[in-house]
């Protein structure tokens, strides 16, 4: 068995998403490509941070973030259309100012194409502990995405607006402080 169907079947295990999400997508889907995401900041106050999410023909996705709160690993995926609108969960791992592992984060998410080169998001937040315990819905964010293109010069940031945090301090300010602490609480159950 391969790396890919091995992935697919953990995904389809750990959350429980029926088979429709596993099916192949179509190779000319127009979400396949590489977005760049402003996530505004959420529910529980986790600051905005922008994130770029590869959507791969198959159904698979990748993601990346700025997120300057959570020290995190790449979020690995799939994806799933109906209509115009698709379904996405990813998960990635999370670590505590000590570099040390405290569990995932699994993201569930609600993308409108609402055009070519744009996408309008929501996404449900989970965090999983390293015992398996699942809080559910922990926390709540919106975004927008804008496509990225060879042919643009100009970088891909949806609706042509930084967030404030990324514009203080310099051009290298977020590299002095990259252990913060984690927004959801990640102390183990008792």
């Amino acid at each position: 068995m391969n790396r890919k169907t091995m992935f697919a079947q953990l995904v389809f295990i750990v959350t429980g998403i029926g088979s429709p999400a596993l099916q192949a997508q179509p190779a000319n889907d127009p979400l396949i490509g590489t977005w760049v995401y402003r996530v505004e900041e959420s529910r529980e106050g986790m600051p905005g941070f922008f994130s770029i999410m590869n959507y791969n023909s198959g159904g698979t996705m990748s993601e990346a973030t700025s997120s300057p709160t959570v020290a995190e690993s790449i979020g690995q995926g799939i994806w799933a259309r109906s209509g115009r609108q698709y379904s996405a969960v990813f998960q990635l791992f999370i670590f505590d100012e000590h570099q040390e592992y405290v569990g995932m984060v699994r993201v569930r998410a609600s993308l409108i194409l609402a055009s070519e080169d744009r996408i309008t998001a929501k996404f449900y937040v989970d965090l999983i502990h390293p015992d398996g315990f699942v809080e559910a819905d922990v926390d709540y964010q919106e975004g927008v995405a804008s496509r990225l293109k060879l042919d643009s010069m100009a970088a891909a940031l949806p609706l042509q607006t930084s967030l404030a945090s990324h514009s203080r301090g310099g051009r290298w300010s977020g590299f002095r402080n990259l252990r913060r602490p984690l927004p959801y609480s990640a102390a183990p159950r008792q």
